[in-house]
């Protein structure tokens, strides 16, 4: 447990850096939801996390992992609240059905694909309220 924090309080974090120039992106997944990255031609990788979420162990070494954005990929990374909205039913969203609007939306601007998301998961929940935050965050290097 790390020191001064309460018994199972504990946080998700995707934290990364990158360089602009290179493309290059460090990061790290503490716990965090899966980091989609999409590439040309509509083909994708997933990043799933095998790490803890900060806050269990304060010695805790996470492994640092490393891709290439080249122009016209994108990253997204997500909340669990966004694949967690619920329907009227109370079944989930899912990563699966994100993955489907996203690649039918592929060549819209970040803009507009985080619009389509966002519109989506509101027709899909009927606009109950949700549990969690929803937050969306979309890496894009344009094609020259």
């Amino acid at each position: 447990m790390i020191k001064g924090s309460e018994t199972g309080k504990f946080a998700t974090l995707f934290y990364s850096i990158l360089n602009t120039e290179s493309g290059q992106l460090n990061f790290i997944i503490a716990g965090h939801n899966n980091i989609l990255h999409f590439k040309n031609f509509n083909q994708f990788d997933i990043y799933k996390s095998a790490d803890i979420p900060l806050g269990i162990y304060d010695d805790y070494i996470f492994e640092e992992k490393s891709l290439k954005i080249e122009p016209g990929d994108f990253i997204l990374i997500y909340s669990d609240g966004i694949t967690e909205a619920e329907d009227e039913n109370e079944n989930l969203f899912g990563e699966d059905r994100l993955i489907e609007i996203i690649q039918k939306n592929i060549n819209a601007s970040p803009n507009d694909l985080i619009e389509s998301i966002y519109k989506h998961i509101n027709l899909y929940s009927k606009g109950r309220l949700q549990n969690d935050d929803q937050t969306l965050l979309l890496i894009k290097i344009d094609a020259n």
